[in-house]
């Protein structure tokens, strides 16, 4: 069972409830492997924030809408400290602010957009290749649709 951690201070105006939808949402789909049981820390981050931990982690001197940091890809989940974390979402909240707008959709729609690419990616799912940006892309609009979340964009448009 995947469970969804947020982090304070949460962002003012967002309620927050769409998170259990979205943890049912991974904890009933029908996955093709069984998917490992744990929490997944979600942290609301500012531009320069994500943009230093993109720096220290990726190489990369640029924000971003989103960073996902996976035990599992790493075998951490395995060691005794770890038994419980799958890993760490980090959101750029300003960027999915200005993205909803740009979209025409509601920021909690993509918010969840992102959490759920994010999910993906700690599970193990990539999009450095056609086929795996496909596959994702699929995964994507089925866990939406499942959690009846209409609208959000693609990623890749």
């Amino acid at each position: 069972m995947i469970k969804l951690i947020p982090a304070r201070p949460y962002p003012k105006g967002i309620d927050l409830r769409f998170l259990q939808k979205i943890a049912k949402v991974f904890n009933n789909f029908n996955f093709k492997h069984k998917i490992p049981s744990g929490n997944i820390n979600l942290k609301f981050a500012g531009t320069k924030e994500i943009q230093n931990l993109n720096k220290l982690y990726a190489g990369k001197n640029i924000t971003t809408d989103i960073l996902s940091f996976s035990y599992v890809e790493h075998n951490l989940i395995r060691s005794k400290f770890w038994d419980k974390e799958l890993g760490d979402i980090i959101i750029n909240i300003s960027m999915a602010s200005r993205q909803a707008r740009k979209y025409g959709i509601n920021t909690t729609t993509e918010l969840s957009l992102l959490i759920i690419h994010g999910i993906l990616h700690i599970l193990g799912y990539d999009h450095r290749n056609t086929t795996g940006r496909m596959n994702m892309e699929i995964l994507q609009t089925k866990l939406l649709d499942t959690a009846g979340i209409r609208g959000a964009r693609s990623l890749w448009d």
